[in-house]
């Protein structure tokens, strides 16, 4: 999959019960984020949109898809995780559980099929039963979901490198028009080989901040279970 990114994703999401308030107690009192920097990055509207089929083949399989874009950006992420409720057996949890490219804002998955059938059987060892093509072929949109955020670069000295997002999220079906909306921090990180840290931050920040209720790390788990 020439010019892919593998990746392991680290990630995190808490409802909020006042955005505007919520980051204002964090940022001010936490005792676990005072050995971290913390640098203001910017604000953006972020549109993703998930596909599968219409009865959710591939999300049986543990498999999503999904566009990722900034509004306003010509160009957006075409994104293949495995993601599913259930954890992966215990050889494969160490083989990359994201395949990402570069596409055009304007492009479709169709365009990119024999990227997302490659991804899938790089994800899926044993593959699927029919051929990944074909699939993504009959594949439509299932959810679409625009987060308003506020992102933030948290470091510590140890290397660990994470952004802390504060978003305003309205998730939409595609297929029967139900609409959920939330307030979320995100804490996400690329620093794979950091996660024992970012674990302990998670753990931390819990402990610290109780009424932060963690929810799915997945857009795609959160959207099904409040939409369908």
């Amino acid at each position: 999959m020439e010019n892919s990114v593998k990746s392991n994703y680290l990630g995190t999401k808490f409802l909020l019960d006042n955005l505007k308030k919520d980051k204002q107690n964090i940022f001010k009192t936490s005792e676990t984020l005072k050995s971290y920097s913390i640098e203001y990055i910017n604000k953006d509207v972020l549109q993703k949109t998930y596909y599968d089929t219409p009865d959710f083949y591939l999300h049986q399989h543990g498999i999503v898809i999904n566009i990722n874009v900034l509004k306003g950006k010509t160009k957006a992420e075409l994104v293949v995780r495995y993601e599913s409720e259930k954890q992966r057996i215990e050889f494969l949890s160490d083989i990359p559980d994201t395949f990402a490219i570069e596409i055009s804002a304007k492009d479709s998955i169709y365009s990119h099929a024999e990227f997302i059938a490659d991804a899938i059987s790089e994800l899926l060892p044993y593959g699927i039963e029919v051929d990944g093509i074909n699939i993504v072929k009959q594949c439509g949109k299932v959810f679409q979901i625009e987060k308003k955020r506020e992102n933030y670069r948290v470091i510590n000295i140890q290397g660990l490198k994470c952004t802390f997002s504060f978003s305003t999220a309205i998730y939409k079906a595609c297929l029967n028009k139900n609409v959920y909306k939330t307030e979320l921090l995100e804490i996400d990180s690329n620093t794979v080989n950091k996660s024992v840290d970012y674990n302990t931050l998670r753990k931390l920040m819990v402990f610290e901040f109780p009424k932060l209720v963690e929810t799915d790390h997945s857009d795609f788990l959160i959207a099904k279970k409040n939409l369908m």
